[in-house]
């Protein structure tokens, strides 16, 4: 189907009866992420580049990171996968989904930013202070290059290199400090939220500014 017969659908589309679904696939890029950890642990453990000697405190170094890296990484992937997070585009707002649990929503006149971002940041309840805050630009240098990678990984894996870039997602912010991140997978689906805010909003994404967002940790 072409881009313009397809803004033409768009534009007489009703929302409430066919809205825009777009299944969430942020927190992947976090299991991603602790599951290169883990193989970071094997390789420690295995093959031993510290050549530590004393196995009690390399077995106790193993388990310990099974319990504090694998085993919440597994529970968390379940738990997703069960749940099916998505965000849905009605006419007048946006929700974001867990199941049949609305995890955040926005009202369309509400909106007063709307950014392209390669973030993984989903939800305000992610924001850290303190320590944390500063244990997260801590592991800036090793996350973000793994975030874009995994993320090109993920796009080939799912559709190609053709509809890779770099900052993939679409943020929206509103007046309240709420905020959606919404990442589509296709081509069609970047068409059809392309069109649904240029049609609600008057906003042209492409040509929408950067989001960056450094400190926050994981929900």
């Amino acid at each position: 189907m072409s881009q313009e017969k397809l803004r033409q659908e768009d534009k007489a589309r009703d929302y409430d009866k066919e809205p825009i679904i777009i299944e969430d696939y942020n927190y992947i890029f976090e299991i991603l992420c602790l599951t290169f950890g883990f193989i970071l642990v094997l390789y420690a453990y295995f093959i031993n580049p510290l050549d530590n000697t004393n196995e009690i405190s390399r077995n106790y170094f193993f388990m310990n990171s099974i319990g504090a890296v694998l085993i919440p990484t597994v529970i968390f992937y379940f738990q997703m996968r069960k749940s099916k997070r998505k965000i849905i585009l009605k006419n007048n707002e946006i929700l974001f989904m867990e199941g049949n649990e609305l995890l955040e929503s926005i009202n369309i006149n509400n909106i007063r930013l709307i950014q392209r971002t390669f973030n993984d940041y989903y939800l305000k309840s992610q924001d850290v202070e303190g320590f944390g805050a500063i244990f997260t630009f801590l592991i800036v240098p090793i996350y973000f290059p793994l975030l874009i990678i995994n993320k090109f990984l993920f796009h080939i894996f799912k559709n190609g290199l053709n509809n890779y870039r770099l900052f993939d997602a679409i943020i929206i912010f509103d007046n309240d400090d709420k905020f959606i991140n919404i990442l589509p997978t296709t081509k069609n689906e970047r068409t059809k939220i392309i069109n649904y805010f240029s049609e609600k909003n008057n906003i042209n994404i492409e040509q929408s500014k950067l989001f960056y967002k450094l400190d926050y940790g994981y929900k």
